[in-house]
């Protein structure tokens, strides 16, 4: 007798939890409901609008991987970003600077040439953080020998008796001793998932621009840094180093210190079914970083790339990309006596491109009004004029990090990818704003395809499933959404494994 529609599926053991679900049995049953509103299409990347320099990476990199355009603007913009925020700051019109520091998303499924992609527009800062390995080693070896030198010579004039019976003689001897050596920088420029306490101990060792990069985001969003004991504090972080702020820095052993003119530029690449640890995240939502993020997440290419050569002129085209970034990595304008302190240049708007930016500014504003079309992602609509002066910033300087002012067509260009950004943000923020709880469901589902699970009982969820599964009670509302939307099936026996049996089981019902 076949099991009606609504009821359990009896296979009380493991082993014979088979997925033989073809016949006519249970075809209401199975009936699946999906777990989020399909997305609505995105529009294309408006490569054109971009300068020569950077289109042609753009268009040579989605030649030579078949990704989406998105997804190498993306990388290129974040690139472009890191090597211009050392040079210059965008002065807005009434007078307040902003950084060149974007912070990008990139959200594209495995085998979507994410990582391909990332890895022909990071060319010139790898070049950069290579070729800076061999000199930083004869550097850091030099060093050692003058402190050991300087160490010496300071402990010999602490020992001398008579010094020590006289401290201005004390002082004055150690003090013509000069400053002690200074160690050499670190050539490191990206970091791929530091804590936010790692990341300021590299502004330390470190030049004063760096990028936060990873094609593997998630690994990011499921590490430490946002785990709820230091997630308020990596986004407030991240807030303040978007804002140029200074960084106070109190560690144990360490002190305290305060990390002025630093810069951080940000590219987390993240797989779709995360993407709401991040844009769903009441933290981030509420502390402004959301709206700080420029997101983009094109559909998938998968099964429509079939083989061809890439074009000889790719090559080209993105090796003039990977000069203009290195020219510009070589070297950063910073105060005299200290490196690692930036100096930055204020970049004006020239007239026509103040007035295009004062004309997107007033759009802005009556698009996040209560009647308006971005009334749902208002916090980010807000920073929208100030995102398209950051992008007409990091324009203007790749072009030439000397310009003295921002013009017409670089201001035309940003405010076209601005828009291009906030129609993203539109279009994702429905799906990032569903219940966590569906969230939560969706996780688990991942899990479980990942884990190729063909059945479960409750208790592995909450011991071995997602993080924000560990309790019992999280794990069975999990069960209980997915069952309702047909994607698991109870076990009315429960499922033997080892000779217990779990009463709480359900079958995983397959793609």
């Amino acid at each position: 007798m076949h099991n009606q529609p609504g009821s359990p599926v009896n296979l009380p053991d493991f082993d014979h939890c088979v997925t033989d679900l073809t016949g006519p049995s249970l075809p209401e049953r199975l009936a699946k409901l999906p777990l989020f509103r399909e997305l609505p299409p995105g529009l294309g990347y408006p490569v054109d609008a971009l300068p020569k320099v950077l289109s042609d990476a753009v268009s040579a990199i989605v030649d030579l991987t078949q990704c989406q355009p998105a997804i190498a603007a993306g990388s290129v913009l974040a690139v472009s970003s890191l090597a211009a925020q050392a040079h210059a700051n965008v002065l807005l019109p009434h007078g307040a600077t902003a950084p060149l520091s974007l912070y990008l998303v990139t959200i594209a499924e495995s085998g979507d040439r994410k990582s391909a992609a990332d890895v022909y527009a990071m060319r010139p800062v790898r070049i950069a953080e290579t070729d800076g390995q061999a000199a930083y080693r004869d550097q850091l070896d030099n060093y050692k020998l003058e402190r050991e030198s300087w160490d010496g010579a300071k402990a010999k004039i602490i020992r001398d008796k008579a010094l020590a019976m006289d401290p201005a003689a004390l002082k004055e001897a150690i003090g013509q001793l000069g400053r002690p050596p200074k160690e050499p920088l670190n050539p490191s420029i990206i970091f791929a998932e530091p804590t936010m306490a790692g990341l300021q101990k590299a502004y330390h060792c470190c030049r004063p621009s760096l990028g936060l990069f990873s094609d593997e985001g998630g690994q990011m969003l499921g590490g430490h840094a946002l785990r709820d004991e230091s997630r308020l504090h990596t986004i407030a972080t991240l807030n303040d180093f978007w804002q140029g702020s200074p960084i106070n820095r109190t560690r144990a052993g360490d002190g305290h210190s305060l990390l002025l003119d630093r810069r951080l530029a940000l590219h987390l690449m993240i797989q779709p079914g995360i993407a709401h640890q991040l844009l769903g995240n009441a933290d981030a939502i509420a502390t402004g970083l959301t709206a700080r993020l420029l997101v983009a997440a094109p559909p998938s290419l998968a099964g429509s790339r079939h083989f061809r050569m890439p074009a000889p002129e790719s090559s080209g085209k993105l090796q003039r990309f990977t000069s203009r970034v290195s020219e510009m990595l070589s070297t950063w304008p910073h105060h005299e006596r200290d490196p690692q302190r930036l100096m930055p240049r204020s970049l004006p708007m020239a007239p026509d491109a103040q007035h295009k930016w004062i004309s997107f500014h007033d759009d802005c504003q009556t698009r996040v009004s209560p009647i308006g079309v971005w009334k749902g992602i208002r916090p980010w609509g807000e920073k929208a004029p100030e995102q398209a002066a950051r992008l007409a910033g990091v324009i203007a300087v790749v072009q030439n990090e000397k310009v003295g002012e921002i013009g017409e067509d670089s201001m035309a260009a940003a405010i076209t990818i601005a828009e291009f950004y906030g129609s993203e943000m539109l279009r994702l923020a429905g799906q990032s704003s569903v219940d966590s709880d569906v969230h939560s469901a969706s996780d688990l589902l991942q899990w479980l395809r990942k884990q190729n699970k063909t059945c479960f009982h409750l208790a592995e969820v909450y011991q071995l499933g997602p993080n924000n599964l560990r309790t019992a009670k999280a794990a069975q509302l999990a069960c209980q959404i997915l069952e309702t939307h047909g994607e698991i099936v109870p076990l009315s026996d429960g499922l033997l494994i080892n000779g217990k049996r779990h009463r709480r089981a359900w079958m995983v019902v397959p793609d």
